[in-house]
Formats: C-alpha cells, structure tokens, sequence
C-alpha cells in the first residue's frame, strides 16, 4: 500500500480522537467550574445560617424577651366552702364563696423615667363573699426589672392591707413578684409572699398540660408563721361576758402553687391552700380565713392561650430557629469545603 495512503489513514484516524478529547476536556472543564460555584454558594449559605444561630441568640430573642411596658390585666380567684372572718359582726362564717380579682396596670410614666429598663406595676386586689360584700382589700406598686423578672428598689413601692392610700407602707420587694423569669428552669426560686413581707422558695414540682398550654409547676409551702401582733376584743377569746382588748399573735399558713409558662415566666393559674387565724397563747381562737382558692377556669384558658402563644413564638427564637440553622450551616460549610476541595484536586490531574 502506497504511504501516502496509510499517512491519510492515520490522519483520517487521530483527527477524531483529538476532537473527543477536547470535547471531554471542555465537559470536565464545565463540570468542574459549576462544582465550585456550587461549592462557593454552599459555603456562602452556611456561614449566613451561622451567623443568623448567632444573632437570633445573641439579639433577637433578649430583645423580645422583656417585661412589656403597657400591661394590663385581670385575673380573678375562686374558692369554694370557705371560711371568713366579718369584721362587722366578729364572727366566723362558714360555707362561703370567695371571689378574689386583682388588677394589674403598669406605671408608664414611671417606667420612662427608668430609661424603659424597669417595669412598674401597680396593683389592687378585693375579695368578696356571694353576696358582695368586701372582706379585704389591698394596694400594691412594684418594679422589676424587664429581663430578669428581680424586683427593684426604685419608684416609691408600697404594700396596702386595705384600699385607703393611707396605709400605704414603702416597701422594698425582693425576689420575683409577679412572674417567673424567661426561659423558667426547673429549680427553686424565691418569690415574694406579701403577707410575710420576704420571699420565700418556689419550688419545682412538675409538669403538666393546661388547656394545651405546657406548664411549669411551682409549689411553696409556708408552715405556720406568727408574724405580727393585734389587739382584739377580748370576747374573741370564748368569753362573751369580757371586756376590753387582749393581745393575740395573728397566724398565717399556706401552701401556694403556681402553674408557669417556661418560656415567658408568665403564671397561668394560681392556687392557695390558706389558713389564718388568731392564736392566744399557742391556741387557736378565731379563724380569719381557711379554704382553697384559686384561678377560675375563664381567667386560666385566657392565660393559657395568651402565654401558649407568647411561649411559642419565644422558643422559636430561642431554641428552634438557632438549632436549625446551626445543623444546616454545619453541613452547608462541610458541604462547600468538600465541593472546593474536590474541585481543586479534580482540576490538578485533569492539568496533568
């Protein structure tokens, strides 16, 4: 065969093989360059979900979890065969219907005086038998502080054991007051009890579901106290024929339990076993009130829904969210590194 022949053969032959290996090096090329940019994108996406965790931690939630700055509310007790002292008739009725509302208002005001760092509440309490009539009464103003939940000595705070802006008493509370703080844990804390005047330990109990709302229970067990002195007339003491007044010890028990929302601090149902009474050396003479009274169901499905809600949107910024973007930002960076990394090797042995 002639060469020229064979030499248009072998050229006929290489020509094709040539055009393949450039078409093949041009789709690694490609391939190559798209893995980066993905790579690139995949890196760049995991450090923006990092630093989203980090931010939503770090700002997003102490920024939402404060004391608001405009509360109001209303919450009303109930107890059921209860007994009760009537001052107007100095006797003891038993079998009652005890009805306790308290309402809540903040001091805005004041509370632009502290910088909005503080919340201050003021307070008023009334409890009534079935038919109206008011057998207590009380006055409170207190300030805590927005994050923590701490009462603070600031803005003129008083305790009232009636409803006359005359018997207001300054005091400095310490503890928590009318909430429990952010992010609740389940441990003991020390809650104002304000017939003792000082705090006293909440301690963790357990949890429980409240009209689909997750709750926290507290429980405070106060023994028997004798905190204070008073003159009564001594006919309380059993003898109607007595005259003039006799010093007693005024008695206090209880055993208070408070259903929280963990994430808000905010108490959904309150419930107290009390017993108060006059004792006359160690002996009991006159019982002032004894029964269990607590949050009606209206005011604990309202508080259920208001803190469930709350508690939610809070968890979700606290824990959900930043747990989320964690795992995803870990696994978008290893993701990326091993796209540009394989990239990078990929690209060295094509070049060889």
């Amino acid at each position: 065969m002639p060469r020229t022949i064979v030499n248009s053969q072998l050229a006929a032959g290489v020509q094709p093989r040539q055009h393949l290996l450039r078409g093949h090096r041009r789709t690694a090329t490609k391939g190559c360059w798209m893995r980066k940019v993905a790579g690139l994108i995949a890196l760049g996406l995991g450090a923006f979900l990092l630093v989203s965790a980090l931010m939503l931690k770090v700002y997003a939630y102490p920024a939402l979890a404060k004391v608001p700055l405009d509360q109001y509310s209303k919450s009303v007790s109930q107890g059921q065969n209860m007994e009760a002292f009537y001052v107007s008739d100095l006797a003891t009725k038993s079998g009652l219907t005890l009805t306790s509302t308290r309402f809540v208002k903040a001091d805005q005001a004041a509370e632009k005086k502290q910088g909005g760092n503080v919340a201050v509440w003021d307070s008023f309490v009334r409890s009534t038998d079935q038919n109206g009539t008011v057998l207590s009464a009380g006055l409170q103003r207190v300030a805590m502080d927005r994050t923590t939940g701490e009462a603070v000595q600031c803005c003129n705070t008083y305790n009232a054991a009636s409803e006359d802006p005359a018997d207001q008493q300054a005091t400095a509370y310490k503890g928590l007051i009318f909430k429990m703080p952010f992010n609740a844990q389940k441990q003991t804390y020390q809650w104002w009890d304000n017939t003792l005047l000082k705090p006293v330990d909440a301690k963790f109990v357990r949890t429980q579901d409240l009209f689909g709302t997750n709750v926290y229970v507290y429980r405070m067990v106060i023994p028997a106290t004798a905190y204070t002195q008073q003159d009564v007339p001594a006919t309380l003491a059993g003898d109607p024929k007595a005259t003039g007044n006799i010093t007693v010890d005024r008695v206090y028990e209880n055993t208070r339990t408070l259903w929280v929302e963990p994430n808000t601090g905010i108490v959904v149902k309150g419930e107290e076993v009390l017993n108060t009474r006059f004792q006359k050396d160690g002996a009991d003479i006159v019982t002032l009130q004894k029964g269990t009274i607590s949050y009606d169901d209206k005011t604990v499905k309202a508080n259920a829904e208001d803190a469930g809600g709350k508690g939610s949107k809070l968890a979700l910024v606290h824990s959900t969210l930043p747990l989320t973007f964690l795992i995803l930002g870990v696994l978008l960076l290893l993701a990326g590194f091993l796209l540009v990394r394989g990239n990078t090797g990929r690209g060295r042995r094509e070049a060889v």
